[in-house]
């Protein structure tokens, strides 16, 4: 298990109050995984603790001729809840700013957690930004996601 410092904690974006989540669960092979529910049950909790876990597991690196896990490296993780996405992307409108800096952050990290997607305001250029996230993250074989909402997926592709 490696070590996570204060500094890299603060880097993920993963808020102080869940530090300490810890899980037995590991995340589940594939691209993501997507957990639903209603408020206060736990999701954001439980998204931390997926993340955390595999902060402190480290992805295996391999020899290239062998395939033998010769070593560990911590994995670049980023939470971030769609309110503050929605409000960074905004805060670049009428600036010389781009949301593209946030967007690249978003899509080029090994695991992302997304939280509470479909609270936030669903204009047609928060859709889009999020879409274009999800699509880039999805092109990209090794890039997982983790998304916490208070909707089932049916019910936020209606909203």
């Amino acid at each position: 298990m490696l070590q996570i410092d204060r500094e890299t904690l603060v880097r993920t974006g993963i808020p102080e109050r869940y530090w300490a989540a810890e899980t037995d669960l590991t995340l589940p092979e594939g691209r993501g995984l997507y957990l639903w529910g209603l408020v206060g049950r736990g999701k954001t909790h439980a998204a931390c603790a997926l993340a955390l876990r595999e902060l402190r597991t480290g992805t295996p690196m391999y020899e290239a001729t062998t395939h033998e896990v010769v070593a560990y490296r911590r994995p670049m993780v980023r939470f971030i809840s769609m309110i503050d996405a929605k409000n960074r992307v905004s805060d670049t409108f009428g600036t010389r700013q781009s949301p593209a800096e946030l967007r690249a952050m978003l899509r080029n990290c090994d695991l992302l957690v997304l939280d509470d997607v479909g609270r936030e305001d669903a204009k047609p250029w928060v859709q889009e930004f999020l879409m274009s996230v999800v699509d880039d993250r999805y092109n990209a074989p090794r890039h997982r996601t983790i998304v916490t909402s208070n909707y089932s997926r049916g019910e936020l592709a209606g909203r």
